[in-house]
C-alpha cells in the first residue's frame, strides 16, 4: 500500500467532529430528560436509536488516518480508491483527498443529525405534550429529507471524483 501523510483537517472539519459529538450527545439527552418526566420507555429507544451514528461518526473521522492503515477497506469507494492508490500522488496529495471524503461525511452527519433531532421533536410532541402530528408532513421530512441529503452526497463525491480525473 502506498503511503499516506497524515494531514490535519481544517479549522471547519475540526469543528464539525466536535459538533457531531455535541450534536450526539443532545441528541441522547432531549428524548431521555422527557423519559424521566413521563416514563413513556419509546423515549429513551428514540434517544438510544438516533444518538450514536454522530458521535461513532465524528470517532471514526477523528482517526481516520490509524483506521485505514489497519483496515484500508474502509475507503470503499472502489473508483476514488483505485485513482488515489494508482495514481501518481505524492502522500500528502493522498492524505488531502481523505480528508476530503471525510469532510462530506461530517457534513453528512451534521444534516443527519438535525434531522434525527426534528424527528425525535415529531415524536415528543405527540407523546409528551399530547399535540398531533401532521401525517403529511412527517411523512415528507421523514422520506423526502433523507433523499436530498443523499443526493447531496452523490454530488460532493462526485466533485471529488472529477478533481481526481483531472489529475491523472
Amino acid at each position: 500500500m502506498k503511503e499516506i501523510e497524515k494531514v490535519g483537517f481544517n479549522t471547519i472539519d475540526n469543528i464539525l467532529i466536535y459538533l457531531n459529538i455535541v450534536l450526539g450527545i443532545i441528541l441522547l439527552l432531549y428524548p431521555v430528560s422527557y423519559y424521566l418526566e413521563v416514563g413513556d420507555s419509546t423515549l429513551l429507544i428514540i434517544g438510544l436509536a438516533l444518538s450514536p451514528a454522530n458521535i461513532l461518526v465524528a470517532l471514526i473521522s477523528k482517526y481516520r488516518f490509524e483506521l485505514i492503515e489497519r483496515y484500508p477497506y474502509i475507503i470503499n469507494l472502489p473508483a476514488l480508491t483505485l485513482i488515489l492508490y494508482e495514481g501518481n500522488f505524492t502522500p500528502r496529495e493522498r492524505g488531502l483527498y481523505i480528508n476530503k471524503m471525510f469532510s462530506v461525511i461530517l457534513r453528512f452527519m451534521i444534516l443527519m443529525g438535525i434531522y434525527s433531532f426534528g424527528i425525535e421533536y415529531f415524536v415528543i410532541q405527540d407523546l409528551v405534550f399530547n399535540i398531533p402530528i401532521n401525517e403529511a408532513y412527517f411523512l415528507i421530512y421523514a422520506f423526502v429529507t433523507p433523499l436530498v441529503f443523499v443526493l447531496g452526497i452523490f454530488i460532493m463525491y462526485a466533485r471529488i471524483y472529477r478533481e481526481l480525473k483531472m489529475r491523472i
